[in-house]
């Protein structure tokens, strides 16, 4: 320019066309080239460019944790939900007189409706969430969440509908035939993954439960709790330790899409045989989340303050009323 500074337009709208290419990649159902496109943010960078735009920083928040949740890094997915609902919490009521207010207020109902899928499927990460955004959470899905923990898959269904982006087909229409309605195709296409990555793990719940209450259990007797055959409970062990092992991001660190490969389950287990009986044994460990303290105490800090100023802007009033001679 005639300053001799130069324009940052193009830096800025290149930046923000990376949100837009994480959309169309989560909307065609490329959820890997989505999350490739966000690698050079950090969601959890509160300084960074995205959180100046509020719907921007709303909408890496939703595809991003979508993408998550449809590559089935569950762990990830409650993370970014969390930081998204977090920040919508504080900065909703600034933009209530604003165009984007019902848009802001429909991506929060979709991301915690996403949030509860999320939590379904990998109850540790509960752990992860702050008390506000946990209190939401039951209060708007706890009777769907008891069903999905049932396995019922009509209430995946539901919020999966409601909750997911408007996918597309990336295909041309069918010109021989300009009548036909392919408009749905992707939405169904995607809705069948997803709960045929459910309906496979319609038996893990139950068993889960059965591994909480002991330390060590013979494979016979666990499949005798189970209904099923010796054989079919060390393909439903297996099958366990292959829908809770995945890679989990380290927030700060490297890309999007890669991470570190850990257990996002509660309980940990592996199948021996005991040297004394000769018998296949399935010895149980927990697995202990380290909860983040600082948010909670910063919360209840901000809380106390709060009613604090409640509680002395009446005694302030009468102040001023009496120094003003009333």
């Amino acid at each position: 320019d005639s300053s001799g500074r130069g324009s940052n337009v193009l830096k800025v709208l290149g930046y923000f066309a990376r949100i837009g290419l994480l959309r169309v990649h989560c909307i065609l159902g490329d959820y890997f080239g989505g999350l490739q496109a966000m690698d050079p943010m950090d969601l959890s960078n509160k300084n960074g460019l995205f959180t100046k735009v509020t719907l921007c920083h709303i909408s890496a928040s939703y595809y991003t944790g979508f993408c998550y949740l449809m590559m089935r890094r569950y762990l990830d997915a409650i993370k970014i939900f969390n930081q998204g609902l977090s920040f919508i919490a504080r900065v909703k009521q600034y933009h209530s007189r604003s165009s984007g207010y019902d848009q802001i207020l429909h991506k929060m109902e979709q991301m915690y409706a996403l949030l509860a899928l999320s939590v379904a499927l990998c109850p540790a990460g509960t752990k992860l969430l702050e008390e506000n955004v946990q209190t939401s959470l039951r209060e708007k899905h706890s009777d769907k969440m008891q069903k999905m923990v049932r396995s019922e898959l009509p209430a995946f269904d539901e919020l999966f509908t409601y909750a997911c982006p408007k996918f597309i087909t990336p295909s041309l229409p069918d010109y021989d035939n300009p009548t036909a309605n392919v408009s749905s195709e992707a939405y169904k296409l995607q809705l069948k993954m997803f709960l045929t990555e459910i309906q496979q793990q319609n038996q893990l719940p139950v068993l889960k439960q059965y591994l909480k209450l002991y330390t060590s259990i013979s494979v016979s007797k666990l499949a005798d709790l189970m209904g099923a055959e010796t054989d079919q409970l060390l393909t439903l062990l297996m099958r366990l330790k292959h829908k809770t092992y995945s890679k989990t991001h380290v927030m700060g660190s490297g890309s999007a899409t890669e991470g570190l490969w850990a257990s996002s389950g509660d309980t940990d287990f592996i199948v021996d045989v005991d040297k004394d009986t000769a018998e296949e044994m399935v010895q149980i460990g927990d697995i202990k989340m380290q909860k983040n303290y600082m948010e909670y105490y910063s919360n209840h800090i901000a809380k106390l303050k709060s009613i604090c100023a409640t509680l002395h802007a009446p005694a302030r009033q009468g102040n001023n009323a009496a120094a003003g001679g009333w």
